[in-house]
């Protein structure tokens, strides 16, 4: 189902405020371009609607181009020295190797042009990549930082707002897969929605930890509710599963009140959810103790999986290649990101992909516990942190990671994070060399100081020794 959240508005506007935003980030100042397509990200039905416009079908190509240009017009690096690049340009090029090495494996044609499918998810993938360099290259002052997330939070209220009134008006008695709603998130479907949901929830949970202002955390409060309420309604065990986790260690890690909210919940959830939330939950395993037919599929499918990993648990099948195999019935996908990898990349695509996501939790991490307490910067390490761990738990239970519908906004807020530590860091050291100097000039003060002054000698080694 479209979604219509364009009120007042129609396609071409949103169009030529695109090629505006285009030539302002060329041209002008690169950030306007990542303000406009980051929060269209997850939008993706309402980007179908500009395709019946030139270059529609590639519009976030086209205004990261516009970024790129005015990045490189700055004569600013594109690609910003930092730990996570080694590992994003590792995994890059072994999954390129990769790629090749699938269509040799299937025996289809070489992935020499864009018109081959695998190829083109291939630079799609890659997209997710350039996207975060473009942030982190262009996105460098805190006030950008928080215009960013005003935008992508606005952009989820609205989506929260088109599949919650939607979900409104069905009947919620009984669970059936008919009465589920993916909103706008397109190919990503509706447990990309709640996928994305869960993290965003998780990271307001990690802002909120840290806000002083009233009005601000009112905001965080009124959103996360409507991320909640969505989720609710996605009937994603995936997503329910993602966003407990990530709540249980925001609350271990800072907010234990938290705890104590979710073990209430645990307790009463079946009286708060409609019947059919709870029929969906409790429907994993029938009375007799078999798994119900979608959970029984993705069992079926892992074991299989397993036994084409032995074929070569080293390199794999290659890049984009299990939704060819047709191994269990009309299935194309693993529904199990870690397998997925694993198969399709073997032993030398999973390492390098546990290295990329190491170094994101070390973003997060170093962030939330050497940044100074500044309620911004060390909830957006916070967030992230937990954002990052319910991430991890969706992609247990499907891809989650190769579409920019579900994970455009952690990497956009890796960037942040990134670009926060290096503010941290200089700030760090200009304080340290103001302090240093100012050390210095008390000590020559001393040495100045006539015969007979007040100040003893033990004054002169503490000057020195400071």
């Amino acid at each position: 189902m479209g979604l219509h959240i364009l009120s007042g508005q129609t396609p071409l506007l949103l169009y030529v405020a695109g090629l505006a935003a285009f030539l302002a980030s060329a041209f002008w100042r690169p950030e306007i371009g990542i303000y406009y397509i980051v929060p269209l990200l997850p939008l993706q039905t309402v980007r179908f609607k500009l395709h019946e416009f030139p270059l529609g079908a590639q519009w976030i190509d086209l205004m990261l181009l516009g970024v790129l240009i005015g990045v490189l017009r700055k004569r600013n690096s594109i690609l910003t020295k930092t730990a996570l690049r080694r590992w994003l340009l590792a995994f890059a090029i072994v999954s390129y190797i990769s790629l090749w090495r699938g269509a040799l494996f299937l025996g289809l044609h070489l992935p020499l042009w864009f018109d081959d499918a695998r190829l083109s998810n291939w630079k799609n993938y890659m997209v997710i990549f350039l996207l975060f360099f473009l942030v982190l290259a262009s996105i460098k002052q805190l006030r950008q930082m928080q215009v960013l997330l005003i935008l992508m939070c606005l952009a989820v209220a609205l989506l929260d707002r088109s599949v919650i009134n939607t979900m409104s008006h069905r009947d919620l008695s009984t669970f059936s897969y008919d009465i589920r709603e993916e909103g706008a998130m397109g190919y990503a479907g509706v447990n990309g929605l709640a996928a994305l949901e869960a993290q965003l929830s998780v990271f307001l949970l990690g802002m909120y930890s840290y806000q002083k202002k009233v009005l601000t955390k009112l905001i965080c409060l009124a959103l996360l509710g409507a991320n909640l309420m969505t989720l609710m309604y996605t009937f994603s065990r995936g997503g329910y599963a993602a966003i407990l986790v990530g709540a249980c260690f925001i609350g271990i890690v800072k907010n234990k009140k938290l705890l104590l909210l979710l073990l209430i919940f645990l307790i009463t959830w079946q009286g708060l959810v409609p019947n059919a939330v709870k029929e969906r939950v409790l429907m994993t395993r029938g009375e007799q103790g078999e798994l119900d037919p979608s959970a029984g599929a993705r069992v079926e499918i892992w074991e299989n999986a397993v036994e084409i990993i032995k074929g070569d648990l080293i390199f794999g099948t290659g890049f984009d290649t299990y939704r060819f195999l047709h191994a269990v019935g009309p299935y194309e996908d693993t529904h199990n990101y870690y397998i997925k990898v694993l198969l399709e990349m073997g032993l030398i695509g999973l390492v390098i992909f546990i290295g990329v996501v190491t170094q994101m939790f070390r973003v997060g991490y170093r962030l939330f516990k050497s940044a100074p307490p500044d309620d911004f910067i060390r909830g957006l390490g916070l967030g992230l942190l937990g954002m990052l761990v319910a991430t991890l738990v969706s992609n247990a239970f499907g891809d989650r990671w190769t579409y920019i519908e579900e994970t455009g906004f952690t990497w956009a807020i890796v960037a942040m994070a990134i670009r926060c530590q290096m503010i941290v860091d200089e700030q760090t050291a200009s304080e340290g060399a103001l302090d240093f100097r100012q050390k210095q000039s008390k000590s020559r003060e001393l040495e100045c100081l006539p015969v007979g002054s007040k100040y003893s000698l033990a004054d002169l080694r503490s000057a020195s020794q400071d």
